[in-house]
């Protein structure tokens, strides 16, 4: 597992090299949405499953942790798959104190 962060890590600091930041969570949110949005079939996954994602934090989120699944599974960049596992990942802290509420 070290060995697969290591690497994801190395990918992230080589598609970010020669900006000022070293992670996902660092690019601003403006910079993400221009420069490192995703081809059409990640868009459109976004779109389809993200319905429940309301405001524009709730994307990038999604967008920020899509980008580091692709790293993880040593993708150029994320493709649907990322983007589904991603809002899934994104729900679980809800679903939980839904469940923590009930």
């Amino acid at each position: 597992m070290a060995e697969r962060v290591a690497a994801a890590r190395a990918r992230t600091r080589d598609r970010l090299a020669g900006t000022p930041w070293k992670t996902n969570e660092d690019v601003p949110r403006a910079v993400l949405l221009r420069r490192f949005l995703p081809g059409k079939p990640a868009t459109r996954a976004l779109v389809q499953h993200g319905e429940h994602l309301a405001p524009l934090r709730d994307h990038v989120h999604v967008l920020r942790l899509s980008w580091t699944l692709a790293d993880l599974a040593g993708l150029p960049e994320p493709g649907p798959a990322q983007v589904k596992e991603a809002i899934e990942l994104y729900r679980m802290p809800d679903e939980l104190t839904c469940r923590e509420d009930s």
